[in-house]
This record gives C-alpha cells, sequence and structure tokens, in this order.
C-alpha cells in the first residue's frame, strides 16, 4: 500500500497497535523524522525500549542483524520496534536482496520495522533498486511519501508551534517568516524556537523576525535583485558583502541570484504574451515557493523582455568566469551586478 497523503497517514497511525514493514520518505525530512518517531512513540513504552527498540544505520546495516532483531519476540510487549535510518537499498548485493525477500515473505506480526530516509531523497525512478525495494515494500507493508507542505499548511504549522509556547503569530508575519527563512519546516521550527524565547510580548511581530531570524541566502539574493533593479547599487553590494562574511559560496551565491532573474524573465514573456503569471506554475516547479512567481510578476510589469534576457547572459558569463578563471570571485560577481546597473541605466536591449 501507498500513502501519498499526510493527512491519510496521520489517520493510518491512529491503528494500535502498529505492525509490520514501513516506508518513509519525501521531499520533507522533518516530516519523515516526526512521523518515524511518533510511530516508535506509540508502538513501543519508554520503560520497554531497552529489550523491544532496536536502532540500525543503514549504510552499515547487516541484513542477517536485522532479520535475528525482526524474528525475536517481544519482552512483556505486543509489539518489538525496529528503526533503520537512511537505508542503503542501491547498495545492496544481490544475496542481501535476496534475504530481504525471505524476511519480508513471511514477516512476523509482532515486529514493526521502519525504514526512516531523510539524509536523502530516493530516486525511484533512476534507481533499480530502489523501484525494487519500494515495489516490495508496497506489497508486503506501507510505503509512505511526505512532500513539502504549502502556504497555508506551513502557516498553520508555525502558528500551531507558537501557541505551543504560549505565542501568537498572525498569518501575514508567519508568510513574511516563510519567505525570509524558507519553506524547510526544520529550519522554520529552529527559528520559531528562538522566536519565541526572544518575543518580549504574546504576539510575535515582524520586527521580532527580522532581528531574530537568519535570513536564507534565496531571500537575501532577493533583495540584491530587486536593489539592482531600483538601481540601488550601495544595498545590493552591501547585501553581498554581508553573504560573504557569512562564508555563503559564492557558486550559490550566483545560482540564487541567477535563478531570480529567470523568475523575472519568465514573468516578462508571459505579461509580453498575456498569460497571466499564475500559469507559471503549470510549467516550472514552483511548488511551495508561489511567492517567487507573485514577487516576479510585480517586477516584470515594470521591464521588458530584452532586459530581463541580457541580466540572465550577464550572470550566465559570471558563472563561466566563476568556474574557469582566476579573477577573485567576489570581483567577478560585483562586476556583473555593476554590469546589470549599467544594462538598466543606459536602457540597452540585449538580442
Amino acid at each position: 500500500m501507498v500513502i501519498s497523503q499526510e493527512s491519510a497517514f496521520a489517520k493510518h497511525m491512529k491503528q494500535a497497535p502498529l505492525s509490520g514493514i514501513y516506508l518513509l520518505y519525501g521531499e520533507e525530512p522533518y516530516l519523515v523524522q516526526s512521523y518515524a518517531k511518533r510511530m516508535v512513540e506509540l508502538s513501543v513504552e519508554p520503560s520497554a525500549r531497552a529489550f523491544n527498540f532496536h536502532e540500525f544505520e543503514g549504510k552499515n546495516l547487516q541484513i542477517d542483524e536485522l532479520a535475528s532483531a525482526a524474528e525475536s519476540l517481544p519482552v512483556f510487549a505486543p509489539v518489538r520496534c525496529i528503526l533503520v535510518n537512511d537505508f542503503a537499498a542501491d547498495s545492496l548485493s544481490a544475496a542481501d536482496s535476496k534475504k530481504l525477500k525471505e524476511l519480508f515473505s513471511d514477516f512476523p506480526p509482532q515486529t514493526l520495522l521502519i525504514f526512516s530516509i531523510t539524509g536523502f531523497v530516493p530516486d525511484m525512478k533512476k534507481s533499480t533498486k530502489w523501484k525494487n525495494f519500494k515495489s516490495l515494500v508496497e506489497k508486503q507493508g506501507v510505503v509512505a511519501v511526505f512532500d513539502r507542505r504549502e502556504g497555508a499548511q506551513l502557516v498553520k504549522f508555525l502558528q500551531s508551534f507558537a501557541k505551543g509556547h504560549g505565542k501568537t503569530i498572525s498569518s501575514k508575519v508567519a508568510q513574511e517568516m516563510i519567505a525570509r527563512c524558507s519553506d524547510d519546516m526544520a529550519k522554520l521550527k529552529n527559528e520559531m524556537e528562538k522566536l519565541c524565547a526572544f518575543a518580549p510580548g504574546e504576539e510575535i511581530t515582524a520586527q521580532d523576525v527580522q532581528a531574530v531570524t537568519s535570513e536564507v541566502v534565496e531571500s537575501s539574493v532577493f533583495d540584491i535583485a530587486r536593489a539592482l533593479l531600483r538601481q540601488d547599487l550601495k544595498t545590493a553590494l552591501q547585501k553581498v558583502d554581508a553573504l560573504f562574511y557569512m562564508r555563503e559560496q559564492p557558486v550559490n551565491l550566483l545560482a540564487a541570484l541567477s535563478s531570480s532573474f529567470v523568475d523575472l524573465y519568465r514573468a516578462a514573456v508571459f505579461i509580453q504574451d498575456g498569460i497571466p503569471c499564475t500559469e507559471l506554475a503549470k510549467y516550472y516547479n514552483y511548488r511551495g515557493r508561489e511567492f517567487r512567481i507573485k514577487n516576479a510578476q510585480r517586477d516584470a510589469r515594470r521591464y521588458h523582455v530584452p532586459f530581463a534576457r541580457g541580466c540572465i547572459r550577464i550572470l550566465s558569463e559570471a558563472d563561466l568566469a566563476l568556474k574557469s578563471s582566476r579573477t577573485p570571485p567576489r570581483t567577478i560577481i560585483e562586476e556583473a551586478l555593476v554590469k546589470i546597473m549599467m544594462l538598466h541605466a543606459a536602457g540597452r536591449t540585449a538580442r
């Protein structure tokens, strides 16, 4: 069985006691880890974990040890729980694959086996071994896929967290926080912990978010792009200086900056052709990052397609220089910003 909706899996978990084989993976490792932890808590009492709980690291997993643990009877409890972190299915030998099939084909009903994948997202399309492993679990147990939460779901997550710590946060401030800190739930949780400890009042304000939270590269780079578009070179260079101070990798910085101008170009093309910018989500992956479409739409109304194309060309040349020349990375990036400013100021078009 495959469960691809988080709400459906939460409902499934209410069954007691849990048993059988589970594979948990997806684009949101925070949810995978949270649900795996909850399954362990539901299946084995803390006082019985010394006897009835086993945890293995997938990288060094010995299938014989796993089978031995799975086939052992629980001690004074209905279920024995086994957690395997980051199972390396693509490294399985033919002999180990055969052993797993034998174990799964006659799996002990008193055992709960959880494969929790948080360190990477398995490529179920390209990796034959992962595809076969998923198919094997699907036939004998449950495969749960956790996608990233989006917009309203993330706002609800932040508001629920704040409430649990005696605080409140409005939807508007929560959305600003997501745009500033990214949609990564683990990062958002860490930032909320800081905010709840820092905020002097019951309500978390936008000022609190600006003062305490760490801005992700994508957000800082968006500010650089906005500064360039309004011809504020001083602010753009100050932002670059801050990112270099934080030891951000130049390649990552330039990639994020290029993404901002690619968004601008796409929006400009859609506006030029009379197509609503909301249609961008149908053709490009903006899932969980719809705010980028809104930002690009707002800016693209003031800039023509050739200008956006010229900016991308400048950044592409900078990327090539960054990877092939001995010029200091900071110099390359700052020169690219100046060229974009000059392109904008002179009103030239790139063809």
